[in-house]
């Protein structure tokens, strides 16, 4: 089955069409890089305002590259959170109206566990149990994976990671976590964190607050 994911959780625009859940048949991906560089980082409220622009075409960009129709297609997939509020309202709201529009199921993807499962994109014949890390925007995390979740009613059909964190949280958590040598961390290298990360972006530096 061929599914079209929509990704807007962030300020990256994103649409692809995976086969079976393990082939990408494409990938296509509006970068908001260049938009936001001169504030240092990312603004919620544009990042929103350009998904809204970037989102048609990367969808019709993708299914192009895929070589496919709506007809070809199964359901759509997209992220739900975690995420900018915003942002993730513009991926929510095309799923839902594509699926609206062409009788196609909709799955809600929890942001990080589409990390997880993105590593069975890249034809690696992966076995359980496996330690994942997660490091995505204020996200950075060691996960034990232990297995899929069987799909249940409450679950509408949705096949989960059976999961549960090691260090969860941030760098610093990682950090304290390494450094008290405590299970299952004993033996791991402290995690270096560097002092450029607590400096504030030149547009914060030169006290440049205009975000409209």
């Amino acid at each position: 089955m061929k599914v079209l994911g929509i990704e807007t959780s962030c300020d990256e625009t994103a649409a692809a069409i995976v086969e079976d859940g393990c082939q990408m048949l494409s990938n296509q991906i509006a970068s908001q890089v260049d938009i936001h560089a001169r504030y240092g980082g990312i603004v919620p409220e544009v990042a929103s305002r350009q998904h809204t622009l970037s989102i048609v075409p990367v969808i019709e960009r993708a299914m192009t590259e895929a070589g496919v129709t709506w007809n070809d297609l199964g359901g759509i997939a997209v992220t739900m959170g975690p995420g900018l509020a915003g942002s993730l309202l513009t991926g929510v709201n095309i799923a839902k109206a594509i699926s609206l529009a062409r009788g196609l199921p909709i799955t809600g993807v929890n942001h990080l566990e589409g990390h997880i499962y993105a590593n069975w994109l890249t034809g690696a014949e992966l076995e359980f149990p496996l330690v994942c890390l997660i490091v995505s925007g204020g996200h950075s995390d060691l996960v034990l994976v232990r297995g899929h979740d069987r799909p249940s009613s409450r679950q509408h059909g949705r096949v989960m990671p059976r999961y549960h964190y090691l260090v969860p949280g941030s760098g610093a958590a990682m950090t304290s976590a390494s450094a008290a040598s405590r299970p299952p961390c004993s033996g791991w290298s402290k995690v270096i964190v560097s002092p450029h990360h607590r400096t504030p972006p030149p547009a914060f530096r030169k006290q440049s607050w205009m975000f409209s």
